[in-house]
């Protein structure tokens, strides 16, 4: 519940025009962003939104997942969500929202992550997807089909180092930008009830 003596905010990516796409083959595979809290101030989360992109299936169920910060790598680190909470998103593309009031989880000081995770809820998610791309050699075209499965994030293109992360199943946690050199960002955030100082 929102205490009458907060005020909202919306911390992340706020944009509705996607430059990309992020897609998941794996299941128990996770990606997502920092939420800073540049201040350090008290507050609660009241939700967190995803933006689906036009890709594979919108409707396909997925896990909430939040994160405090480990200190000794800034990578996601403690559940703050410590049930299971899957969620579908009947609402086709675009901004996702999870309400997680009811929760009464209090925003970290040094802010947090927020995931999606893909879990496995049939068959009848799995698509193919082709894309092009350029040969290495001679800058020829390359048609590649790969199978995918459920949704697929919407990202940023050349926004500033937020932080995003992801892992599979069973692995470490990466920080993209060292690999996509800064190129991706995850369309997620949240709303942050702040206590009036």
């Amino acid at each position: 519940m929102v205490h009458k003596k907060s005020k909202i905010k919306t911390i992340g990516a706020t944009s509705n025009k996607p430059w990309s796409y992020q897609v998941a083959n794996i299941f128990g595979g996770q990606i997502g962003r920092y939420i800073p809290n540049k201040r350090g101030r008290k507050g609660f989360i009241v939700s967190v939104s995803y933006y689906i992109y036009d890709l594979g299936y919108p409707d396909a169920p997925f896990r909430v997942r939040l994160y405090s910060v480990d200190n000794d790598c800034n990578c996601p680190g403690d559940d703050l969500l410590v049930e299971s909470l899957i969620v579908s998103n009947q609402n086709g593309p675009g901004w996702f929202k999870v309400d997680l009031s009811e929760y009464s989880i209090k925003f970290p000081r040094n802010g947090m992550y927020v995931m999606m995770e893909w879990v496995y809820s049939g068959d009848e998610y799995y698509y193919d997807h082709e894309r092009i791309r350029k040969s290495a050699d001679n800058g020829s075209d390359i048609h590649e089909t790969n199978r995918y499965y459920g949704q697929s994030l919407g990202n940023l293109n050349k926004q500033k180092n937020d932080g995003c992360w992801g892992r599979g199943l069973g692995s470490d946690w990466i920080m993209y930008e060292f690999f996509y050199k800064g190129y991706i960002n995850v369309m997620i955030n949240a709303e942050i009830a702040f206590m009036k100082e």
